[in-house]
């Protein structure tokens, strides 16, 4: 937010996203926020420059993601492995590698780390940053 860009965030949670609103202006920083499922946010089409999926509980938008996108944006996604778990929201090995074909992977990582909700236990992670093409 801090770099010079426009950023709007969705969230079916209104304390989650009047937390971001409030973290904005403790920082001087505007955002615009969205109460909206995945089904109802409206991701458009050769919208966005870059989008960010940070644990997201569904698997929906990451394939609207491939459209949503601009020529040239950025697509970066954290979510769990389904070795973490086995709950349907997360990626099997190379599974986003496969969802992104025909993008440009500028990284792709299946790490152990932290979640931003789990108690500092560590679990197995997938990362990736891809670029749409132009």
């Amino acid at each position: 937010m801090g770099q010079g860009w426009d950023v709007t965030g969705f969230d079916v949670s209104a304390v989650g996203l009047r937390m971001a609103e409030e973290l904005a202006k403790s920082r001087s920083l505007r955002i615009k926020t969205v109460h909206a499922s995945d089904e109802d946010f409206d991701f458009g089409d050769a919208q966005w420059d870059l989008i960010a999926m940070i644990y997201a509980i569904e698997k929906r938008s990451v394939h609207r993601i491939r459209a949503a996108l601009r020529p040239g944006g950025l697509v970066v996604i954290e979510a769990g492995h389904k070795s973490a778990s086995g709950a349907p929201f997360e990626y099997d090995s190379k599974e986003l590698l496969r969802i992104f074909k025909g993008f440009r992977i500028l990284r792709y990582e299946e790490a152990t780390g932290v979640s931003d909700w789990g108690e500092g236990t560590p679990i197995r992670l997938v990362r990736l940053i891809a670029q749409r093409p132009r």
